[in-house]
C-alpha cells in the first residue's frame, strides 16, 4: 500500500525511526523508511471528514495524538497506540463546533498537550 492523496501533516517519532502520516484519504499511518520490504508498520481510520485539514503528533515512545474533524464540524481528537494501530483509536474526544483546524504540540517532559 502506498500512500494515497497526499499528506495532511507528518511527524517523526523521538528517536526518528518511524513516521506518522494523517492523509486527505483519511488514515492514519505509521511508517518505517529503512524498512524497503514493509514500509507502512500500521494504519486505520483517522477522523470523520477527511476532506478537512488535520494533524497528526507523537506523544511518548508508542503514543500518536490527531486533531481533525467529526461530523457537524465538531473538532476533534484521537488517541492511538502505534503498537495496535490497527484497532482504531484507543481514546476520541469531541471538542467544540468551529471551521478552524487546531495543531498539536506535546512535551515530553511534562507530558502536556497544548
Amino acid at each position: 500500500t502506498e500512500q494515497v492523496d497526499g499528506a495532511y501533516n507528518v511527524s517523526w517519532n523521538w528517536n526518528g525511526s518511524l513516521l506518522s502520516t494523517i492523509c486527505k484519504d483519511g488514515k492514519v499511518r505509521v511508517l518505517d523508511l529503512r524498512n524497503a520490504a514493509k514500509r507502512i508498520v500500521g494504519e486505520c481510520a483517522a477522523h470523520d471528514l477527511p476532506e478537512k485539514a488535520s494533524c497528526i503528533t507523537w506523544a511518548g515512545e508508542h503514543r500518536l495524538l490527531s486533531a481533525g474533524f467529526a461530523k457537524g464540524s465538531q473538532r476533534q481528537l484521537r488517541v492511538y497506540d502505534n503498537r495496535k494501530l490497527d484497532r482504531g483509536a484507543i481514546a476520541t474526544h469531541n471538542m467544540d463546533v468551529s471551521n478552524g483546524a487546531m495543531t498539536l504540540h506535546y512535551d515530553n517532559g511534562t507530558g502536556v498537550v497544548f
